[in-house]
């Protein structure tokens, strides 16, 4: 038998009345694939020849590991990678605020990037109270390159090879995608407190990919979205807006 869910009753309602034959509508069927280890051989030279002189060599294999997951999940809403083969410069770079450092590398950061092999370089802004985190190993950039391509802010997405390995690694996908492009917050409304989650991005592909994820974890959320447009001289580019509320949403904080 084909599972179903309920549809909100307020989406029941049309012009002509309700339609409850739309009542039900199947809930999409998720194969994991638990493939929770990317070896060598798959990234291996994506972006040079066998004679590129490689100074530290990441592991060989790197297993997925929650951690893992929320470094590339927060790589996707704060990070960059810079390739120009000419000059022979390869850099991945995340950029956080002073205040989130330490707890994200506190966190699962740290953690994660041993998982990996990385070690970064972290510079420290006082003056501009941010912190930027950089690799120049070409392994490591070949990894994100195999990963995520030379994406940019507005075109990046969620790479098929880390979609769908497991219910837990989805989730923790966007829990660290969620820490660097959105926010967790706890409201009280008549004696009812609930939360909420919100995030911002300028692709709309990896906005709808974070909305079909949810979608198979069953938890619910919708897209938004903020038409280009110029205030006080500042252009702001077209924005999709991925927002859901829960009371489960409450907890995040407390974590």
């Amino acid at each position: 038998k084909i599972p179903y869910e309920w549809v909100e009753a307020k989406k029941l309602v049309t012009k002509k009345g309700s339609t409850k034959h739309i009542l039900l509508y199947p809930i999409e069927k998720i194969q994991y694939n638990n493939r929770n280890i990317i070896r060598k051989s798959e990234w291996k030279n994506c972006l040079r020849d066998d004679n590129y002189f490689v100074k530290k060599s990441i592991n060989p294999e790197i297993k997925i590991t929650p951690e893992v997951m929320r470094l590339f999940g927060l790589w996707l809403g704060d990070g960059s990678i810079s390739i120009d083969k000419d000059k022979k410069y390869y850099c991945v770079n995340f950029t956080f605020s002073a205040e989130e450092f330490d707890y994200y590398w506190d966190g699962f950061f740290e953690k994660g990037s041993k998982e990996i092999g990385i070690d970064w370089s972290i510079q420290k802004r006082k003056e501009n109270h941010r912190v930027d985190v950089s690799t120049h190993s070409i392994e490591a950039v070949e990894l994100f390159y195999y990963l995520f391509g030379n994406s940019k802010a507005d075109t990046k997405y969620v790479p098929n090879r880390l979609m769908h390995i497991s219910k837990e690694l989805d989730f923790n996908l966007f829990i660290g995608y969620q820490f660097a492009d959105g926010h967790f917050r706890t409201r009280q409304k008549d004696g009812y407190t609930y939360g909420e989650f919100c995030s911002a991005s300028i692709s709309e592909r990896l906005t709808r990919d974070f909305h079909n994820i949810l979608k198979t974890l069953g938890i619910r959320s919708s897209i938004t979205i903020s038409k280009e447009k110029i205030i006080d001289k500042v252009h702001h580019q077209r924005a999709y807006y991925l927002s859901g509320s829960h009371r489960a949403w409450t907890l995040v904080n407390k974590k």
